[in-house]
């Protein structure tokens, strides 16, 4: 069976496409596996039947084979007559008068050739690609005997009604007429393929306006460029705030990389493994000087790393002993090694998730600012959910060189509303940066094989690599055993591995691990079972300890015991029966990870397993408190995670949980309430 691209034709009801889906069916039927069919395929090219050099157009189907090269081919449905050179097209609605159809297929062609010469000037394309022309209500034995419907209509590039019934023997015949004989090796057509399936069309947008969408997302804003400047000037810590998508992490590595290539040392932390693990390729590629003067590393695993002292095994045990406190192991380490004021220049992305105790323990390696040192603090107070803002990285909101960022640069202006609105941000968006309208839909089946089929509707069209599955606590969300679902954080380990390798998968996140990332396209799937999971339990008791409330109540003081306890045997049989059987499963799957990255790997495996514990309060406080405290938090990673998406986003959930949403977190907010309805 043929590659049709959609693979179910998407107007199945629609009489008027009658046509099209007869051609459609008899590819998906007749054509085997060597062909790839796209179905309504737009371009923007030379239209001379309009007289434009540059006009928007639309190919009906491209056919696209290893062995026989490319074709353009337009479908005209009724019954077709010529009149003194016009073009009519008969049905039960009537005669209407129509564009030459083999006018249009050349054209479709020759914009096709044109984007293949342009994209790959080195392949040879002589005689590659063509152009033909279906009738599938016209009788080839009614044009008369010639079967030439027109002088620029031959027989051997028209297809009829009776051809479909054998249509692989007919499109040899085609391509036969045309002597196309391409030399393509498997490579070569890969990259035909490429060039041709993600750049025609996308959905609901044209391809052009998508180019024009991401330029203008990738432009500096005025206080980018303002701040940026002030960076330059500042002399010792600054602070950078903004909401999600207004450029902080753009900013930081500019900053970052304006430094090591002057020579500076500079050391550059996240919160996230997934963002470092992005940065770290990302700054590798770069080459010297700027890979050899700029690391980066996760707060707490450069902490961890540099407390071993290149210890392992038995011989960190013993240090921990010797030394139990993680920041003494710390201290100690760095004054062994006499790496105190070593560093140029901290950078700290995300600093709403790195504590303050961290941060001051990474500044005994910056120098002082009198020496030329400097700390560069980035974070966003809207996503801040385990620590509070006097207890974070960003410390207290009033502070001197304070920059504020305002303008999100990253999504559509119809993105960033509904983000936005999670938290009531006022935040602008750049004003040229409209797209296609987001997406919601109900789930009416199973999760996983849902959001399958909404990322087949676009993954042919798009870079693979840049479409990405968010849910709130990683591929666990969508039950699946599907292998084109794959563990984005798991993925990005295996550093052999290269975006090309994404074209039959597609990577699955949780919202905290793709924090600070973003990709063309975000599909956000969404359960019940899930919704109000999304805050550990272990940070909820912490806090209640505190709550006034709780201390003066012995009912919500006992209540919060006995959950607590039953949570400490959920989670000794995490540790016991889970957590080394996910070991293993590592061990045995072939790849080899680094100690850290096991370390890591485990460490969030079993922070997944516990968010999966469910307090059953009896105390009506406890009970409250800890819902409105899961609303917050679930507020917070919607709202992260939906400013992933630059241009596409889709939300797909159950409708208990939609319905949890559009009623419950901003019951006022009518941006909220009409996006998750059913669309």
């Amino acid at each position: 069976m043929a590659r049709l691209i959609p693979h179910i034709f998407p107007y199945e009801s629609d009489t008027s496409v009658w046509a099209e889906k007869t051609f459609f069916d008899a590819c998906q039927s007749q054509l085997n596996d060597d062909w790839h069919v796209l179905y309504s395929q737009r371009y923007v090219g030379e239209r001379p039947s309009l007289r434009q050099d540059k006009g928007s157009g639309e190919i009906d189907f491209i056919l696209l084979n290893k062995m026989f090269g490319v074709l353009a081919v337009e479908i005209k449905g009724g019954h077709i007559d010529i009149n003194e050179g016009q073009w009519f097209s008969s049905n039960k609605n009537g005669r209407h008068l129509i564009k030459n159809p083999f006018l249009q297929a050349e054209e479709g062609a020759r914009a096709i050739l044109t984007t293949l010469k342009k994209e790959l000037p080195n392949l040879e394309l002589k005689d590659c690609v063509h152009h033909c022309v279906v009738f599938p209500a016209v009788s080839g034995n009614y044009v008369g005997n010639s079967g030439n419907i027109s002088t620029y209509g031959h027989r051997e590039i028209t297809i009829y009604k009776e051809d479909l019934t054998n249509l692989a023997r007919k499109i040899e015949k085609v391509v036969s007429y045309w002597s196309q004989k391409p030399r393509w090796s498997d490579a070569n057509f890969k990259l035909i393929r490429n060039v041709l399936i993600p750049t025609t069309k996308t959905p609901g947008i044209s391809y052009l306006e998508y180019l024009n969408i991401l330029k203008d997302l990738d432009r500096l804003t005025e206080s980018q460029e303002r701040t940026i400047r002030q960076l330059t000037r500042d002399k010792g810590k600054s602070i950078v705030t903004g909401g999600a998508g207004t450029g902080k992490t753009v900013l930081g590595m500019a900053r970052a990389q304006q430094l090591a290539q002057e020579g500076k040392k500079v050391l550059y932390l996240c919160a996230t493994g997934s963002l470092s693990l992005h940065l770290q390729s990302e700054i590798a590629s770069l080459g010297p000087p700027i890979s050899q003067n700029l690391e980066v590393e996760t707060a707490s695993g450069l902490i961890t790393k540099v407390g071993r002292a290149g210890t392992a095994g038995d011989d960190f045990t013993q240090r921990k002993k010797l030394i139990p406190s993680r920041a003494d192991r710390f201290i100690d380490s760095i004054s062994k090694e006499n790496r105190e004021g070593t560093i140029d220049c901290l950078v700290v992305d995300e600093a709403q998730d790195i504590s303050k105790e961290d941060l001051a323990l990474v500044e005994f390696l910056v120098k002082a600012p009198e020496e030329g040192g400097s700390v560069i603090i980035l974070g966003d107070p809207n996503q801040q959910l385990m620590l509070g803002r006097i207890e974070s990285a960003l410390g207290p909101e009033e502070q001197s060189q304070s920059h504020p960022l305002d303008v999100n640069c990253r999504n559509t202006k119809e993105i960033a509303s509904i983000a936005h609105s999670f938290t009531n941000q006022l935040v602008d968006t750049l004003e040229t940066i409209s797209g296609i309208k987001v997406k919601t839909h109900q789930l009416r089946g199973e999760l996983d094989v849902q959001v399958a089929v909404e990322i087949e509707s676009i993954r042919q069209e798009y870079d693979p690599s840049q479409i990405i599955v968010l849910t709130l606590n990683g591929l666990e969300d969508l039950s699946t055993n599907d292998t084109r679902f794959v563990d984005g954080q798991r993925w990005e380990s295996r550093n052999q591995q290269r975006a090309s390798d994404l074209s039959e998968t597609t990577l699955v996140y949780s919202a905290r691990s793709f924090q600070g990332r973003d990709a063309d396209a975000v599909v956000v799937a969404l359960t019940e079972k899930s919704i109000l999971r999304t805050f550990p339990f272990m940070r909820f008791v912490s806090e209640m300890r505190q709550n006034k409330r709780v201390i003066s109540r012995s009912e919500s003081q006992n209540d919060l015991r006995r959950v607590h306890m039953t949570f400490d045997r959920f989670r000794e049989t995490v540790a016991e029966k889970l957590v080394p059987s996910f070991k293993m499963e590592l061990d045995e799957s072939g790849s080899e990870f680094t100690d850290k990255r096991k370390e890591f790997l485990i460490r969030e495996f079993q922070r997944a397993r516990e968010m999966e514990f469910d307090p059953r309060f009896r105390d009506p406080i406890l009970k409250s408190l800890w819902i409105e405290r899961q609303k917050q938090s679930l507020r917070v990673s919607l709202y992260s995670m939906m400013t992933r998406a630059r241009v596409i986003l889709t939300v797909i959930g159950d409708a208990s949980a939609l319905e949890f949403i559009n009623t419950e977190l901003n019951r006022e907010d009518e941006t909220i309430r009409e996006y998750f309805q059913d669309t």
